[in-house]
């Protein structure tokens, strides 16, 4: 099973870190910061000198990459963006596998999270131990 990891750039190093365990249970992560080298480019040019062209293009590829996974796994915690709740809304809009992992108590009740989200995760412990019953 692939999983899209989407997350706020702010919490770039501890999605790295989620991703190496959640890649020791078996599954594929893609993280739309730095998967390829082509993310990390486009990452690199966003923050050295933002651009219309620059923002379609990392939203393209984010549309795109969440289409080619089985899972977005969105991570919501005190640094809440754009890119991130859209990229839940996206997974959710086209009946997409959508669990949430709310770090922060508010996020989890919130209507959008609860309507977007197929399964909501409060700690990264419920997460991981959920994640097995995804993995084939």
């Amino acid at each position: 099973m692939k999983i899209y990891l989407a997350h706020p750039y702010a919490m770039k190093e501890y999605a790295k870190e989620l991703q190496k365990k959640i890649e020791a249970l078996g599954f594929n992560v893609l993280n739309p910061f730095d998967s390829t080298k082509y993310h990390k480019q486009l990452s690199e040019a966003w923050f050295a000198k933002p651009t219309q062209k620059l923002a379609e293009q990392i939203v393209e590829k984010d549309l795109r990459a969440i289409q080619k996974t089985d899972i977005s796994l969105i991570i919501l915690g005190t640094c809440i963006t754009y890119g991130t709740t859209c990229e839940m809304f996206y997974s959710h809009s086209i009946n997409h596998l959508t669990l949430v992992l709310a770090l922060e108590d508010f996020a989890k009740s919130h209507p959008w999270v609860m309507t977007c989200a197929t399964e909501i995760f409060m700690t990264e412990e419920e997460l991981l131990a959920g994640l097995d019953k995804y993995n084939d």
